[in-house]
């Protein structure tokens, strides 16, 4: 296996021991560059809700999709501008109280995340609540946020990303409040899997070289394999020819498969 894992966009690199919950936020949004992921990785799934629907594989919701309007608060930037108003974009409504609950199936994804955009008008009630379940249903603990302001027009400076990453998967995630009125709206509801970090020093005698490749090559014929990397370079689920042309991709420039 490789030895380390990083989560897409820069989260730091993990240790090849298993990795427990992280959680994230809550933390301004305004784009999708606020988000902690690459949410252009490939298998990275964001909804945006502007076709009016929650319409990704893998993923039900118990809410539904509002907007335009002058109660919507959308993502700032789904309309097209930063402009601090979400009015003119899309979003996801529930009632508040129990909240948006976001169920997965299989294959689970490890990252998994929303952007709380309007519901709760109590500036000083830390009262916005994220929560993630691991498949098993193992609850795998809280966040808790206090940023909403007190309008219900569509501002964007209150919102935030609310997310969590669990290495064995993520069952659901929930986002709810326990003050203020009435409804509960988010938006950018994103899930994913964590990326494989290559280690091109395969014989790991710190040099990325020749002696790389020919360890490759000698793993992929069938030989011995004393460092346990992972001879499927490529991740395409066979070990052949194309694993070697990756890494020597790889080795010259053009970053992990």
């Amino acid at each position: 296996m490789f030895r380390n894992l990083a989560v897409v966009l820069g989260f730091s690199a993990l240790g090849s021991a298993a990795v427990g919950q992280v959680f994230f936020g809550p933390s301004p949004y305004l784009c999708t560059g606020d988000s902690p992921w690459d949410t252009d990785a490939p298998g990275f799934v964001l909804e945006d809700f502007e076709d009016r629907v929650l319409n990704v594989p893998g993923v039900t919701g118990n809410g539904n999709p509002t907007g335009p309007g002058g109660l919507t608060d959308s993502v700032d930037c789904d309309d097209g501008a930063i402009d601090g108003s979400g009015t003119q974009g899309r979003s996801y409504y529930g009632n508040g109280g129990p909240g948006l609950t976001f169920t997965f199936t299989a294959p689970f994804p490890q990252l998994a995340g929303v952007v709380w955009t309007d519901g709760v008008h109590n500036t000083s009630a830390n009262s916005i609540h994220f929560e993630a379940f691991a498949p098993d249903g193992t609850r795998l603990g809280q966040v808790d946020g206090g940023h909403a302001d007190t309008s219900q027009v569509g501002g964007t400076a209150e919102d935030r990303f609310y997310g969590v990453l669990h290495e064995a998967g993520i069952q659901r995630i929930r986002i709810w409040q326990t003050s203020g009125c009435c409804g509960i709206e988010i938006d950018h509801l994103q899930f994913g899997q964590i990326v494989p970090a290559c280690d091109p020093d395969l014989n790991q005698d710190g040099n990325v070289d020749q002696d790389d490749v020919t360890y490759l090559v000698n793993v992929v014929g069938g030989g011995e394999n004393p460092t346990g990397i992972d001879p499927d370079f490529n991740q395409d689920g066979n070990v052949d020819q194309d694993d070697v042309i990756a890494f020597i991709n790889t080795v010259g420039g053009g970053g992990c498969p």
